[in-house]
């Protein structure tokens, strides 16, 4: 009997089940009518709101039985039913809720329904004197029961990176750097049964699942997980312990985050004076000598904010973001003295007026570096050093396949290896706006090897050495290889054409056994793809 009710009720949970972000659904098979029907469907209520709990306690999965698992907590369902029982209106007598369908006066009873090996729900049944009054559910339809499944699949591989990528929670979005969220094997999506990989936002269409980082004083601090229903976010797992609601809010506030940032790659490092916010999400633009150079975003439930996040999380950076956007004016002023035409050098390169970049800086004084307290002109090389502002020329790029660059800048303002800030003329994320200054910066190194060497370019950035001994390595800023900015790891340049994400590749190129030239390559966040290429050919070759 109670096999044929649980296969019965599986299917009426397509039918009278709630989503779990709605109020418990009751639908009773007859009109409570009596007193005795009625206690029973307040013992379902009891029921539901202790396996509720339970899952809660337990990273969101359902148990599969009342009396013998256990939370992670260690709570069974029983554990957390009230201590006085749940009465029987027909026997009247205490009695526990059963493991499967009720189907005896007054008892209650459950049924887990699970789905790719994860109890992702449940069905609550309540029975009267002769038929079954009350059915509670959080499921909407068995499409909803596989995005719930496929919101712990995606769970899992997220923990999986963080064990096994040091302890670091991928990234929602490729300009986030390594480790970044793509799955193995698609999930199929439920209610287009089509592939699909989790979107880097809040989960906003049927079957959809999102998962956002959250990343607070540049640490990867955590991730939520959304999944979408047929109509509404039915399921949010978090590690950083919110409700589900919270999950919600601060998943909005992170896709409010992205949208933002994407705004600022667009337009020159500004961010918008305002945005459209989801419920619960506040935004407001940090402003600065005219400039939006910055915002706060503000998760709040019920009156009570409880996240934010911010690209600015000192006055040191503050002054930093400032001191980059006197440099983005100062380097237009000089194009509008010049026809359009860029600097390459900051201290050399003059204006039809005669005037230099650094001449064109606030009262022609250097910048104060916010860290160190000392005046210091912008360099003429990815910045390296807290507080340093550098600058490269970007020339334009026509590959005969992938990506067109316009010609244009980048500058640069470094915090620490984690923090590095990126503006350009250019529509740059941060990872592809750095892999184009480093591939400047390592183009100065070469050059100043050939100067130190007769000439001859090096045939790897860190063996060969010119005439006093320097190499390629030896001449970059501070004298060591440049943090990849999709890895944080101290990598670039290599020898070798650049193909991952962030990688500066040098090779030399040959004529008569000698390094006569050379080809410095850099690709941003897409895989394989070269947004930077630097050649210099000798003039017989380049003939060719």
């Amino acid at each position: 009997m109670k096999n044929v009710l649980i296969l019965l009720l599986m299917a009426l949970s397509t039918l009278c089940a709630c989503s779990r972000d709605e109020s418990p659904v009751n639908i009773p098979k007859h009109p409570p009518g009596t007193p005795d029907a009625s206690i029973v469907v307040a013992n379902c209520d009891t029921l539901k709101a202790a396996v509720e709990r339970f899952a809660s306690e337990n990273g969101g999965i359902y148990p599969a039985n009342v009396d013998v698992d256990t939370s992670l907590v260690g709570h069974t369902v029983l554990d957390l039913l009230p201590a006085a029982g749940l009465e029987n209106p027909f026997t009247k007598s205490k009695e526990a809720p059963v493991n499967g369908a009720a189907d005896s006066p007054g008892e209650v009873g459950y049924v887990p329904v699970a789905q790719d090996g994860w109890n992702v729900g449940y069905v609550v049944t309540g029975f009267g004197a002769d038929a079954l009054v009350a059915e509670l559910s959080n499921l909407g339809s068995p499409e909803e029961a596989k995005v719930i499944a496929n919101c712990f699949l995606v769970r899992q591989a997220v923990e999986e990176i963080y064990r096994s990528r040091g302890q670091l929670y991928p990234g929602d979005n490729p300009s986030d750097g390594w480790p970044y969220l793509h799955l193995e094997s698609s999930i199929v999506n439920p209610f287009t049964e089509l592939d699909q990989q989790p979107v880097g936002r809040t989960a906003s269409s049927p079957g959809e699942i999102g998962y956002v980082l959250i990343v607070q004083h540049g640490v990867r601090v955590g991730y939520i997980i959304t999944g979408y229903g047929a109509s509404s976010v039915i399921l949010a797992l978090t590690n950083l312990g919110y409700s589900r609601d919270q999950a919600v809010v601060a998943s909005g506030c992170r896709t409010t985050q992205l949208a933002v940032e994407e705004h600022a790659d667009a337009h020159g490092g500004v961010y918008p004076s305002s945005t459209p916010c989801p419920s619960g999400v506040a935004y407001e633009a940090i402003q600065s000598n005219g400039w939006d150079i910055g915002y706060e975003i503000r998760g709040s439930v019920q009156g009570a904010a409880f996240v934010e996040l911010t690209n600015i999380d000192s006055p040191e950076e503050l002054s930093l973001r400032v001191n980059c956007f006197m440099l983005k004016q100062s380097v237009e002023a000089f194009a509008a003295q010049s026809g359009g035409r860029y600097p390459l050098d900051l201290d050399t390169d003059k204006t039809s007026l005669g005037q230099t970049v650094v001449d064109l800086l606030p009262r022609a004084h250097p910048l104060e570096n916010s860290y160190t307290g000392a005046g210091s002109n912008p360099v003429n090389h990815s910045a390296t050093l807290p507080g340093e502002i550098g600058y490269a020329l970007v020339h334009e790029y026509r590959p005969r396949d992938g990506r067109y660059i316009p010609p244009g800048y980048v500058i640069t303002g470094f915090v620490n290896r984690w923090v590095e800030v990126a503006i350009s003329n250019i529509a740059l994320n941060r990872i592809d706006a750095i892999v184009m200054s480093h591939c400047r910066t390592v183009e100065l190194a070469v050059q100043q090897f050939a100067a130190r060497n007769n000439g001859v370019y090096p045939f790897c950035v860190d063996i060969g050495t010119t005439l006093d001994g320097k190499t390629v390595v030896d001449l970059l800023p501070a004298g060591c290889k440049l943090v990849n900015p999709a890895t944080w790891c101290a990598s670039e340049p290599g020898n070798m054409s650049a193909a991952n994400p962030g990688q500066v590749g040098y090779l030399p190129v040959y004529q008569h056994h000698s390094s006569v030239g050379y080809a410095i390559t850099g690709v941003g966040t897409e895989n394989g793809t070269t947004i930077m290429y630097i050649v210099k050919e000798p003039p017989m070759l380049s003939k060719q």
